[in-house]
C-alpha cells in the first residue's frame, strides 16, 4: 500500500515545456522577422538612389541643349547681317564714234578719251577728248581746231598714232612707200596741256614690210596710257 505522506509530498508533473524554451521559441521567429524587415528597408533605401541620381542627370542635359540651340541662331545671324556692297555707276562719255581707248594722257589726274570713226578706205580717224567731273567732255585742240588723227596703211601710204602716257605726248606718223615693201616714215611729237596739243619735236626712219615700225606707223597703240 502506498504512502499518502510521500505521494504528496512529491513535486507535481507538468506535460509542456518549461517557461525558458517557451521564450527561446518566441524570440527565435522574432529575430529572424527583424533581420528580414531590416533587409528590406535597406533594399528600399538603396534604391531611392538612382532616382536621385537620374533626376540630377535630366537636370543636366537640359541646359546643354539649350546652348547648342542658341549657338546655331547666333551664326544664322551673323551670317544674314554680312554688309553688301553697292556699285557706283560712272557717266559715260559723251563723243564722236566709238571709245577706243581711255586713260590720263596729260597727267592732270583726270583722263582722256579717244574715240574712233570711219574716215576713208584704209583708215580710221581719232579724235581726243578731255573729261570733266560731270562727265561733259571737250575734243582737244591743234592748230585752234579739234584734233583728229588718221590711222591706217594701204600700199603707198601709212598713218599712226602712239599715246606715251609718261611723257604726255602723242607721237603722230606718216608714211610714204614707193614699193610697198619699204616706207619713209616721219613723225611727230605732240604735248598735252589744258586741253591743247603743242609740237615738242620730230624725226624720221624708214620701215620695212613688217617691222616695228611699220607697225608702229600704220596703227592706233594706247598702251602706254
Amino acid at each position: 500500500m502506498t504512502d499518502l505522506s510521500t505521494l504528496d509530498a512529491s513535486p507535481p508533473s507538468t506535460s509542456g515545456p518549461s517557461p525558458r524554451r517557451r521564450w527561446l521559441l518566441i524570440g527565435g521567429p522574432v529575430a529572424v522577422l527583424a533581420v528580414i524587415v531590416a533587409l528590406v528597408v535597406v533594399l528600399t533605401g538603396g534604391d531611392d538612389e538612382p532616382v536621385a541620381t537620374s533626376d540630377q542627370t535630366t537636370t543636366s542635359v537640359e541646359p546643354t541643349t539649350t546652348d547648342e540651340a542658341t549657338t546655331t541662331i547666333d551664326e544664322a545671324t551673323s551670317t544674314t547681317a554680312a554688309p553688301t556692297t553697292t556699285s557706283v555707276t560712272e557717266p559715260t562719255p559723251t563723243v564722236d564714234g566709238e571709245i577706243a581707248a581711255q586713260g590720263d594722257l596729260d597727267g592732270d589726274g583726270r583722263d582722256e578719251v579717244f574715240a574712233r570713226a570711219p574716215m576713208g578706205a584704209y583708215t580710221d580717224g581719232i579724235s581726243v577728248y578731255t573729261v570733266s567731273e560731270d562727265g561733259s567732255t571737250e575734243p582737244v585742240i591743234l592748230n585752234e581746231t579739234p584734233a583728229v588723227f588718221a590711222v591706217g596703211a594701204s600700199v603707198r601710204h601709212s598713218a599712226g598714232l602712239r599715246c606715251d602716257g609718261q611723257t604726255h605726248v602723242l607721237r603722230v606718223y606718216a608714211g610714204e612707200s614707193a614699193d610697198g615693201q619699204t616706207y619713209a616714215v616721219t613723225w611727230r611729237d605732240l604735248r598735252l596741256a589744258n586741253g591743247t596739243l603743242t609740237e615738242v619735236g620730230t624725226g624720221s626712219g624708214t620701215a620695212h614690210m613688217g617691222d616695228a615700225l611699220f607697225t608702229a606707223a600704220g596703227s592706233f597703240d594706247s598702251s602706254g596710257l
